[in-house]
C-alpha cells in the first residue's frame, strides 16, 4: 500500500528478498479509525480524494462518490511510480476494498494504468472481483477464475475448516486466496481499532492457517500447485 507509512520497511524487505512476489494495492480509502492515510499524489492535485481532514475517506464507496476520477487516475499513477521510485519492480496491482470495482468507468482506469504500466491486474470472474468487466479486458490479460476471502461468520474454530473445504472444492484454472496476515499483538491492536474483521486475531488466524502442516498437507493432497503474481507476469 504506497499510502501506508511504512512503505519504507517493504521497501527494506524487498531489496532484500528480490524473489518475493510483490504488488501494488492500489489504495482509495483509509478504514483505520486512528490510523489514517493521505494521497501519494499532492493534496492540491487530487482534492477530490480526500475527506475534510485531509485523509482518504474511511470507506471505499466515499471515494467512489466523491472523487472525480481524472484525480483517481492521477492518484493511482502516482502510487506506483512511489514504488518504482522505493526500488519496488512490482509484479501485479489490484484495488483495496475492491473499490475499482464500482463502475465501469473505475474498472476502466484500472485496466488502462495497469497496461501502462505493463502489469497483470487482479479480476475475477466473480461478481465481487469485477466479473461483469470481463468481456472489457483483452485476450492478453490474465483472469482468476475464483477468489476465496473467508466469511465473517465463519466460527474461530472453523479457519482450517473453511480454507480446506475451499481448496478441496477447487476446479482446474487459476485461483486466489485473499488472505491477511499479521501477528495478533500491541502494534495489530493499536491499528485496528473498532476492526473486528480484518482485525489482529482475524489476520493471526489466517496467517497460522496458512503456514500449518495441516492445510500444505491439503494442497498437496488436492494437487494444487502453488504460483506467484511473478509467475504469472512472466507469461504475458
Amino acid at each position: 500500500m504506497p499510502t501506508s507509512p511504512w512503505l519504507t520497511e517493504v521497501a527494506a524487505y524487498a531489496k532484500q528478498h528480490p524473489d518475493i512476489s510483490l504488488g501494488v494495492h492500489l489504495t482509495l480509502s483509509s478504514e483505520y479509525t486512528t490510523y489514517r492515510w493521505s494521497t501519494v499524489a499532492p493534496k492540491d492535485q487530487v482534492p477530490s480524494l480526500l475527506d475534510p481532514t485531509g485523509y482518504l475517506y474511511l470507506h471505499g464507496s466515499d471515494t467512489v462518490s466523491h472523487a472525480k476520477p481524472a484525480e483517481i487516475e492521477l492518484e493511482l499513477r502516482a502510487q506506483i511510480e512511489r514504488e518504482l521510485q522505493f526500488g519496488f519492480n512490482p509484479d501485479f496491482v489490484d484495488s483495496h476494498q475492491r473499490a475499482l470495482f464500482s463502475n465501469e468507468e473505475l474498472f476502466r482506469i484500472y485496466m488502462k494504468v495497469a497496461h501502462d504500466y505493463k502489469l497483470p491486474f487482479l479480476i475475477g470472474r466473480d461478481r465481487a472481483t469485477g466479473g461483469k468487466f470481463v468481456p472489457l479486458v483483452s485476450d492478453k490479460d490474465l483472469v482468476v477464475d475464483s477468489v476465496t476471502v473467508i466469511l465473517s461468520t465463519t466460527p474461530a474454530e472453523d479457519w482450517l475448516g473453511f480454507y480446506s473445504r475451499a481448496a478441496k472444492s477447487l476446479k482446474p484454472g487459476l485461483h486466489q486466496f485473499y488472505v491477511h496476515l499479521a501477528f495478533d499483538d500491541a502494534e495489530a491492536e493499536s491499528i485496528s481499532v473498532d476492526h473486528t474483521a480484518y482485525g489482529p486475531a482475524w489476520r493471526q488466524r489466517d496467517f497460522h492457517v496458512m503456514t500449518s502442516p495441516e492445510f500444505k498437507k491439503v494442497l498437496s493432497q488436492n494437487d494444487i500447485v502453488l504460483v506467484s503474481w511473478k509467475d504469472l507476469k512472466k507469461i504475458m
